[in-house]
């Protein structure tokens, strides 16, 4: 749909306003949907990095214990 309008075969003049509003509801729909999608996604990714992020800070903290009790 959304290729359809992007196309620069695209011609509204060949269509209703009915149908127009129709395409156009249509796209952004699932303009909508993707890009709830892909925020989904990078939601996710960003979720798994803090996760791996806290445990090397807990790691780090336990090396820098370690380290003190040493010296």
């Amino acid at each position: 749909m959304i290729a359809l309008i992007n196309s620069s075969n695209f011609n509204d003049e060949e269509y209703t306003d009915e149908q127009l509003k129709d395409i156009y509801k249509s796209a952004l729909q699932y303009s909508v949907f993707f890009s709830e999608k892909k925020f989904k996604a990078l939601n996710d990714k960003f979720n798994s990095l803090r996760a791996q992020l806290e445990k090397e800070e807990k790691r780090n903290t336990q090396l820098k214990s370690q380290l003190q009790q040493q010296q």
